[in-house]
């Protein structure tokens, strides 16, 4: 049986309170900002979903920033196939 990534994702993303903001930043990077002190947690239930291959096979940036870190979905789950622009119209989601 296979994972439903998307909807896994979408559970990540919405229904936790580990995303302090989301969004697209253009229109090939949709963001999500995370606290420090729940960057761990959000790590810990992203490779509950997708592995520890998610960070071991591919690599991707964060933007360390004074409040937390910035991290580009669309970069992070490159090797997955989800379509960020369908879970989350730009339209509805410009950050």
């Amino acid at each position: 049986m296979s994972k439903n990534y998307e909807l896994e994702l979408y559970k990540l993303i919405k229904e936790n309170d580990l995303i302090n903001e989301f969004g697209w930043c253009s229109d090939g990077s949709c963001c999500v900002w995370i606290n420090y002190r729940d960057l761990d947690e959000f790590i810990k239930r992203a490779t509950k979903i997708f592995g520890y291959g998610l960070f071991d096979d591919t690599s991707f940036d964060a933007n360390m920033q004074c409040d937390g870190v910035c991290i580009d979905l669309c970069e992070m789950f490159c090797d997955y196939d989800i379509d960020f622009e369908e879970m989350f119209p730009k339209a509805d989601y410009q950050h």
